[in-house]
């Protein structure tokens, strides 16, 4: 967990930096893109809604889970690769003498984003949200206040600040926290804006966190912050708060 946040700020101060979780060299032919190395050979089957696997529910936690960790922390803008929002599956393979000229992987497969019936609409949902969060509530730009609260290998959590925003990642695959104790910077009760585990992102729906639903602020410090909060943060989950 350590070395998961210091390759995300281990940038030249002042420095301008774009962070991506992906970009095409990694879906060109040879390669896959990050969904399709995370959820495998079920990636062609296993994306309906209906259609219950770990593999796949690992797959699809750990995708919006990279996305945000890299959306945070990686620097002062956010780059994503067409389609790779949405988890698309497979590579990218212009026609060439070695394909025999084949256009079959020279596309994006957008109609997968618009099925209702597909996971891949959640995680696109998901990444909209995501997009409108850092509208709302601005933190890519340079100078932006980042502070890296804590690192757990034990416990596999990360939690660090990034503008006005408190983000808490769980990346433990079976250990859900109940009022894990988190430093946080600000003197005022917390509200969640973002949650990896929500249902319409294609998650468990664990968490009662909303729009409404301030979480309590203490006076008592904690990692090196002046004020703290508990939360419940389920396995896999990430929350923004």
């Amino acid at each position: 967990m350590a070395n998961l946040a210091f390759v995300h700020t281990n940038r030249r101060y002042k420095e301008k930096t774009i962070g991506y979780a992906e970009s095409h060299d990694q879906a060109l032919v040879g390669d896959k893109t990050l969904s399709h190395h995370l959820i495998d050979e079920e990636i062609y089957f296993g994306m309906n809604k209906d259609y219950d696997s770990i593999k796949v529910s690992r797959g699809i936690a750990l995708h919006k889970m990279m996305r945000l960790f890299t959306f945070g922390l990686g620097g002062d803008a956010y780059l994503n690769f067409m389609g790779n929002e949405f988890g698309h599956p497979e590579w990218v393979d212009f026609p060439r003498e070695g394909n025999g000229s084949s256009y079959k992987f020279a596309r994006r497969q957008w109609n997968l984003a618009d099925d209702d019936n597909l996971k891949y609409k959640q995680l696109l949902q998901f990444d909209k949200e995501m997009i409108k969060m850092e509208t709302k509530y601005p933190f890519l730009y340079l100078y932006s206040h980042q502070y890296v609260t804590l690192t757990s290998n034990d416990d596999k959590l990360v939690v660090f600040e990034r503008g006005k925003l408190v983000f808490v990642f769980n990346f433990h695959p079976t250990k859900s926290y109940e009022h894990y104790k988190i430093g946080t910077y600000w003197n005022s009760d917390h509200l969640c804006v973002l949650d990896t585990d929500k249902t319409r992102f294609g998650g468990q729906n664990r968490l009662e966190y909303n729009e409404t639903n301030f979480l309590p602020v203490q006076n008592e410090g904690w990692n090196n912050r002046p004020h703290s909060i508990q939360v419940y943060i389920p396995s896999r989950t990430a929350i923004v708060f």
